[in-house]
């Protein structure tokens, strides 16, 4: 065994050790451990890919080493303390807001994502059928889709509606479970909801796009095990069968798309592209995360951000910034995992001091007192538990456009931080007028 298999197998121990430790310490399966059997999987597959000749021949994968797995690991694990702090805590109560606050962003996702439903159904099933009848059908429209992508950029709007529940997404999917949590549910806000979320499916799917199907999925499910403990039994194993149902009907254009795009390769068809899709990013990390042949200043992680800051020559799509980068080893057309974006656009030590910052305010954001979690302390959370579930295996996915959902949930953050404060200012007044 060389030592390029030995640092592979390394980094897959490492992950299988810290699981069990950190199962032995909260006790129960929920975010935290979501996360981390995830990491496990996209470690496993790392050293599958490595070790395919098709895929290593194809990507000249250099020989492994040590210290960039040690530095990735130490990332994540910054990353990951406000999880595990999270988790490992006696939560028994989350604060509500208030019925203003909680229903106006329901209704507004509810609203723009009915509106998008009924907009991606024809072009859903004019897809599904090209996916499952044509054997290159998948493959036809996801190169048509990428053909408009390269004309038109990553960040075309194709309508309000679908703008506004993309922006939504990740916070409409903790209000779906936390909704669930209420004693006094109505059962129109959770099919409201749910719809919402299956409308972004239907139009990744209709696209032949795997990546946004997944990370929809994987926010599911993350948010389902964060916040299952918080949901009546009854209820809770409803849920569990339907979460089942949906990942069996997902799979299957899935797995059509998968093989329609991928099938015709030398390198173990379906199967070798799987292991790429979700091994590649640990091994382009290791590669290149600490020698890229220069950075890119931010220009993938907060493009936006900088040209509200008057910052000139900012690439507006993946086309712009791979013609500004020519001279990287590798850019975004690789997976390299958020930790890797960082990375790439900063350098390991910029990166380094940019995670260290965000996790301490987020530490100092969501302290927990008398065992109640605030919404806008889970909201918070939530964003970082987003973060690992959505870019572990790609890229950060709040890049580029993203920005605007970084926007997005920070004004949802201090909505819903005011919202708090003035229930308590409330509460104060009433005390004192009783007294």
């Amino acid at each position: 065994m060389d030592i390029s298999n030995i640092w592979l197998i390394s980094y897959v121990i490492a992950w299988v050790i810290t699981f069990i430790i950190y199962q032995k310490k909260v006790k129960h399966f929920g975010a935290g451990s979501f996360i981390m059997v995830c990491l496990i999987i996209y470690a496993i597959s790392s050293y599958f890919l490595y070790n395919n000749s098709y895929y290593n021949s194809l990507y000249n994968f250099k020989p492994i080493h040590l210290i960039p797995f040690v530095y990735l690991y130490l990332m994540l694990m910054l990353a990951f303390k406000p999880i595990s702090r999270f988790e490992k805590q006696q939560v028994e109560f989350i604060q509500r807001p208030s019925n203003f606050a909680l229903y106006a962003i329901i209704i507004l996702f509810v609203l723009t994502s009915t509106i998008r439903l009924i907009y991606e159904i024809p072009n859903f099933m004019d897809g599904l059928v090209r996916i499952m009848v044509d054997p290159t059908g998948g493959a036809d429209i996801y190169n048509e889709m990428r053909a408009d992508y390269d004309t038109k950029g990553d960040g075309l709007i194709v309508s309000l509606p679908a703008i506004i529940s993309n922006l939504l997404g990740d916070i409409a999917t903790l209000l779906l479970f936390y909704y669930m949590t209420l004693p006094d549910e109505k059962k129109i806000i959770t099919i409201g909801l749910f719809l919402g979320f299956i409308s972004t499916i239907i139009s990744f799917i209709a696209e032949s796009q795997r990546g946004p199907v997944m990370a929809r999925a994987l926010t599911l499910l993350v948010t389902y095990f964060a916040m299952r403990r918080y949901i009546p039994h009854k209820r809770n194993k409803l849920i569990s069968k339907i979460l089942i149902i949906m990942v069996v009907l997902i799979s299957i254009p899935m797995a059509a798309i998968s093989i329609s795009r991928f099938s015709m390769r030398d390198g173990g068809g379906t199967l070798g592209s799987i292991c790429e899709y979700s091994g590649q990013a640990n091994i382009f990390f290791n590669n290149y995360a600490f020698d890229d042949n220069g950075i890119r200043y931010g220009d993938r992680t907060f493009p936006l951000f900088k040209r509200i800051l008057g910052f000139e020559n900012v690439p507006k799509n993946f086309v712009e910034r791979r013609a500004k980068y020519p001279r990287l080893y590798i850019n975004d057309e690789f997976f390299i995992g958020f930790v890797g974006d960082f990375c790439l656009d900063f350098g390991p030590i910029i990166a380094f001091i940019i995670f260290l910052l965000f996790t301490l305010y987020v530490l100092n954001s969501t302290r927990i007192r008398n065992g109640t979690i605030k919404f806008h302390q889970l909201l918070l959370l939530h964003f970082v538990m987003c973060i690992f579930s959505q870019g572990s295996m790609k890229l950060f996915a709040y890049s580029d456009m993203g920005n605007l959902n970084i926007i997005a949930l920070f004004m949802a953050y201090f909505y819903f931080l005011f919202d708090y404060n003035n229930i308590q200012n409330k509460r104060r007044l009433s005390s004192k007028e009783s007294k």
